[in-house]
């Protein structure tokens, strides 16, 4: 839990390249959160000492404004000094509830470190995807930009007009859609250096998206792997554990807690003098503390129970709902898998040769304008759906390993169970 110069924030601050490692290595450096967290841990385990030591002692003095008259001098002091001792078992319990709640606050803080490092892992194929799409349509517009100075030369010529400004609607529908992805890419940026907690002008290296294979996926691995290392979950079983030491301790508010002390009475001078004139006095206290107020204590019982099965609940509720999101996520990945492999391997063969068949056709003045247009339209679409499949991939594999608490890009994201 020590951070490192990662940590710092300023606008000298620079990844060492675009790897998802260096993304998620800063964000999980700088995270003000994960601060947040640790702190939390920190001051519960401050607790625990706390939870098993005795109560302070108790020292009392009196001074007796009319001294007591007794036999061997007047009474003019009287000095107090107890401890309470509480019932058997309570501070074990307390200590138990104090321990295991420390350990559902590092469970918390193991599993902020998934949630940032999905978030930034999510975010970061989103900026390299939004990079890939804005390079494929300048270089469409590039392309169509290359057929305006010939397609006016025609038009003055004598052909029709119609295929030129068909061409030049198309130029602005791309020129449009490269305007929305570009505001998408600042939008992903600044979303990127809150997450990396980087100022406005450090510079975030571009991420490269890369043609990937889907991984093999086993449904039951996952679910054991999930019951296991979990973080959010193993929380809320340290919760329950909490709950449970606390419900012991309730059921000891009917017990009575025992108070030793020990007093001490200063004597005066006796008027009349006798052997042991002016002799102090002391003596042992026992004392019990009476539990009488039997509705307060049921209901204290009643509230220790009913939070330990809110708990309860609480872990099955989140425990069925992330199977539901490991089903989800394994039928993602296998639907990105299977249009990238479609694509992939046979539409974008079959579409750039219909964009070079088009365009040769269209320079040989025996094609149209309008069907390389369509062509290249064709292909660009394939293009950007191959390529957010590929991003698809990639984030719900990466979806899949936070679920489990697997490693992410070399680094072992949230430690394991010890």
């Amino acid at each position: 839990m020590v951070h490192n110069i990662y940590g710092q924030v300023g606008s000298d601050i620079h990844l060492p390249d675009s790897s998802l490692k260096a993304y998620l290595e800063r964000a999980l450096a700088a995270s003000p959160s994960l601060d947040a967290f640790e702190h939390r841990y920190e001051a519960a385990i401050a607790r625990i000492p706390q939870a098993r030591a005795l109560p302070n002692p108790r020292f009392q003095a009196t001074h007796f404004v009319e001294s007591i008259q007794t036999r061997t001098g007047p009474q003019e002091h009287v000095f107090v000094l107890d401890q309470r001792f509480p019932w058997f078992g309570k501070l074990s319990e307390r200590e138990r509830a104090a321990s295991t709640e420390a350990e559902a606050l590092r469970d918390a803080w193991q599993n902020q470190n998934l949630r940032v490092a999905l978030e930034t892992s999510t975010h970061y194929y989103d900026y390299a995807l939004v990079h890939r799409q804005i390079d494929l349509l300048q270089r469409n517009l590039e392309l169509l930009r290359q057929a305006v100075p010939s397609m006016e030369e025609r038009v003055r010529g004598g052909e029709s007009l119609d295929a030129l400004l068909r061409l030049q609607v198309e130029l602005g529908r791309l020129e449009n859609r490269l305007s929305t992805l570009s505001s998408q890419k600042e939008v992903i940026e600044a979303t990127l250096r809150e997450l990396l907690v980087l100022n406005e002008t450090a510079l975030l290296p571009t991420p490269e998206l890369k043609p990937v294979e889907a991984p093999t996926v086993d449904r039951s691995s996952l679910y054991n792997a999930l019951e296991q290392d979990n973080p959010e979950l193993r929380m809320l079983r340290k919760r329950i554990e909490s709950a449970e030491a606390r419900k012991a301790l309730a059921r000891m508010e009917s017990y009575p807690d025992v108070t030793l002390g020990i007093n001490y009475i200063q004597i005066g001078d006796s008027v009349v003098p006798t052997s042991d004139t002016g002799k102090d006095a002391w003596g042992v206290t026992v004392g019990i503390s009476i539990p009488l107020w039997r509705e307060r204590n049921r209901n204290v019982r009643l509230e220790a129970a009913a939070a330990r099965n809110a708990l309860n609940a609480d872990f099955q509720e989140r425990f069925v709902t992330l199977k539901a999101e490991i089903s989800k996520r394994i039928t993602q990945l296998q639907e990105a898998a299977r249009t990238a492999r479609i694509y992939g391997d046979e539409l974008l063969k079959l579409a750039k040769q219909s964009v070079a068949i088009s365009r040769t056709r269209y320079e040989a003045g025996e094609g149209t304008l309008l069907a390389w247009i369509d062509s290249e339209r064709s292909l660009l679409e394939l293009e950007l759906n191959y390529w957010e499949a590929i991003s698809n991939i990639a984030k719900h594999h990466l979806s899949l390993q936070v679920i489990v608490n697997q490693p992410v890009a070399g680094i072992q994201i949230s430690e394991t169970s010890q």
